[in-house]
């Protein structure tokens, strides 16, 4: 019986000559250079098809200096960004988006933009909005900050978390201050994150398609690289009720 012997890999050179081209006009075809006429781009196009050619990955990043890679770049030293779930979901979607990209968004614009749409939302719903309490996404935070603003508003009877790290560290706070949830206390969280699910009791909140953020992110890195000018993009949320409030 004769042993399977594995193809051998066709080249560029035999690309051009198949083609009846020079190598350097059968490389720029590959890289979709212009100033290269018709009939060539064709002939090359059937050489390649014909041979089965895939061009070599690292011949090609040298050959047009893109690696088709995307680096996360994070400022600063504090790596706890990563165990961080918002941010685990976005980059688990960049990193199934297309490229691979790693992108994060900037918590700090996200809390002031989530303080604005509360401070819009309760007089339209005929309510007096309370100085927002200071917090940093995180379970610590949001027990510090729902601790602050009872100290200054004792009749506190609902609380909106800018994320459900606070939400679910507002929730400790309140049952060890006493105050059930939501009979005396009324609690919605943001992001629908795997820490809404296991909370005690269960938060309402707003879910956001964060997997599907981080990919829209990757996808519109990625157009930007190629030359598009990607157009924004809000992606739908929806409030998720459960029994905090």
């Amino acid at each position: 019986m004769a042993e399977d012997v594995p193809r051998r890999r066709s080249t560029l050179d035999e690309v051009a000559e198949l083609a009846g081209v020079s190598r350097s006009v059968a490389s720029r075809v590959l890289s979709d250079a212009p100033h290269v006429s018709r009939a060539k781009r064709e002939a090359v196009e059937r050489a390649v098809h014909r041979l089965g050619y895939v061009p070599h990955p690292t011949a090609r990043a040298l050959a047009t200096r893109r690696t088709g890679a995307a680096a996360l770049v994070v400022s600063g030293e504090d790596l706890s960004i990563f165990a961080d779930p918002f941010f685990a979901q976005v980059i688990v979607g960049g990193l199934g988006g297309p490229g691979g990209g790693r992108p994060a968004p900037d918590a700090v614009s996200v809390g002031r933009a989530r303080s604005r749409g509360y401070q819009d939302a309760m007089p339209a719903a005929g309510l007096a909005p309370c100085p927002p309490g200071a917090g940093d996404f995180t379970e610590s935070g949001g027990a510090a900050a729902k601790a602050a603003l009872a100290a200054r508003h004792p009749d506190l009877d609902g609380v909106f978390a800018a994320n459900d790290n606070m939400g679910a560290g507002a929730l400790r706070a309140l049952r060890g201050a006493g105050r059930r949830v939501p009979a005396d206390v009324a609690v919605v969280g943001f992001d629908d994150l795997a820490v809404a699910r296991v909370a005690d009791p269960p938060p309402t909140t707003v879910h956001q398609p964060v997997e599907g953020l981080g990919r829209e992110m990757a996808r519109m890195l990625v157009a930007l690289v190629d030359g598009q000018d990607p157009t924004p993009l809000i992606l739908p949320t929806r409030l998720v009720v459960r029994a905090s409030a």
